[in-house]
């Protein structure tokens, strides 16, 4: 599978429910004044899901612990959801994976592209260093790619693609994803079977323990309004995002001057660069920032590099309109397809109206 680097196109727009059925609960009506777990066995014998779904007592004790004692840690997960799984979906149907895959984030890392455990794992997906040099993610004193929600969606979800196409199920390509191929291929060796619940008491307790996990936090996210869940976000800016490609070295205290934005709002969104530094780029690197503000810097942007520049070459952003193609914008502007897909990190010559495009124009030829 060919990873695609998309982060410049893709807009964090507000999902979950279809609209039209979460206008429409009442979480007063639906709420449960007690947990149920009758009714959570009769609804996860009917979820459709990309596991073999079992209501084991594992299962039933992480569902209970999503909704009772850790009610809040869910509702604050369902708000991240509505941030980032629109960026893990443009993913899967870019590598034509199933939807339920972006579950896995909720057990690895409680959705928190910031997450690092104790053995080195980050972000969303808690890719280990040597996993993400494996599928050429950048890690170096300034950025660590596996916190960018989107490169480090794109790398887990094509390695979670080649696990299944190696051990042929689901179940296995995610106890694979826990504690490594090669150590789950000798497991089977010994068990004698490839049934993930007929191997689990081969596997370490953490593995053995993935696929419950697994179908928990489906359930969670599929029907927490069945149990009053509400999801909550602490700044719901969060959920009306563009990215602006920068290419000078630039701070947050920077980017909080010129757009007039929270520090904290920038780190938690840009969480890939760890020291609150945005590295010079010659083909830039992208911030993501609430709408507004993305306007803002990205005058800022144009302005500097205007500045900076030699007087043939200007630097601005063009908003795509109805009807654009990237050879049409690129005979306006005296520059190559090419060039534009190279300058916006783009992985194909598809655009969408309203997406931001940098351009280098040639002002004259002197």
């Amino acid at each position: 599978m060919k990873l695609l680097w998309s982060a410049v196109a893709i807009i964090f727009m507000m999902t979950g429910l279809p609209q039209t059925a979460e206008a429409s609960i009442n979480y007063e009506e639906t709420a449960s004044s007690k947990y149920d777990a009758m009714a959570v066995k009769r609804r996860l014998e009917r979820m459709e899901s990309i596991v073999d779904v079992k209501f084991t007592p594992e299962v039933e004790q992480y569902i209970r612990g999503y909704l009772t004692a850790g009610i809040r840690g869910s509702e604050i997960m369902l708000g991240y959801g509505k941030v980032y799984f629109p960026v893990i979906e443009y993913t899967l149907q870019m590598q034509d994976l199933p939807e339920d895959l972006k579950y896995v984030t909720v057990i690895e890392s409680n959705l928190r592209p910031y997450a690092v455990s104790i053995a080195g794992a980050a972000g969303m997906w808690q890719i280990m260093p040597e996993t993400a040099k494996l599928f050429g993610l950048q890690i170096d004193e300034y950025i660590d790619e596996r916190r960018d929600p989107v490169k480090s969606s794109q790398v887990a979800l094509n390695y979670l693609g080649y696990l299944h196409d190696e051990f042929g199920s689901w179940e296995l390509a995610l106890a694979a994803y826990n504690c490594g191929p090669s150590r789950l291929k000798k497991i089977i060796r010994r068990a004698g079977t490839r049934d993930f619940w007929e191997l689990q008491p081969y596997l370490p307790q953490e593995t053995a323990n993935y696929i419950p996990k697994f179908i928990a936090a489906s359930y969670m996210m599929k029907y927490h309004f069945y149990h009053g869940l509400v999801p909550k976000l602490k700044d719901p800016t969060m959920l009306n995002t563009s990215a602006v490609s920068v290419f000078e070295r630039t701070t947050f205290n920077e980017i909080e001057q010129v757009t007039n934005t929270k520090y904290k709002l920038i780190r938690k969104l840009n969480s890939m660069y760890f020291t609150g530094v945005v590295p010079p780029s010659e083909n830039g690197h992208y911030v993501i920032l609430p709408k507004v503000a993305s306007r803002k810097l990205s005058a800022h942007v144009n302005k500097r590099c205007n500045d900076n520049l030699p007087g043939v070459v200007r630097i601005f952003t063009y908003t795509v309109k109805k009807g654009d193609v990237l050879s049409n914008i690129a005979k306006q502007f005296n520059c190559t397809v090419h060039d534009i897909l190279s300058w916006n990190r783009l992985p194909s010559d598809r655009i969408f109206i309203g997406q931001k495009i940098t351009l280098k124009v040639v002002i004259n030829n002197a």
